[in-house]
């Protein structure tokens, strides 16, 4: 019983994560463009590319399975979302969101939560 709550406590964290890093993807666009049209691109844009990039390459059931990519793909989702957070002004929330997905991770990783393919 522990396990599975830990199991789904870890896996959960997880989703979350991906969750603020879009999030945070998002606040970023809005904040930096210029005008409102340059708002409204980057902010819509920049988590919707990292929301294809992880479906394709990086989410438990993606569409293709190319070695490395997953780190790649995490590394630009998850630094870009901490560069994102520093860039405006949340340095805290920008060295803690990808701290998180990184503890997060390796704790997935070593007592082998992943879901199954």
């Amino acid at each position: 019983m522990i396990g599975t709550i830990w199991r789904a406590g870890n896996l959960g964290l997880a989703f979350a994560v991906e969750l603020a890093a879009i999030a945070a993807l998002a606040y970023w666009g809005f904040r930096v463009g210029g005008s409102p049209l340059e708002r409204i691109v980057l902010g819509i844009g920049a988590p919707a590319a990292a929301i294809v990039l992880w479906a394709l390459f990086a989410a438990p059931k993606s569409t293709f399975s190319v070695p490395g990519m997953y780190w790649v793909v995490a590394v630009l989702m998850f630094g870009g979302a901490g560069l994102a957070l520093w860039t405006t002004g949340h340095h805290v929330l920008g060295v803690l969101l990808p701290a998180v997905f990184v503890v997060n991770l390796l704790i997935i990783k070593v007592m082998h939560l992943a879901p199954a393919n």
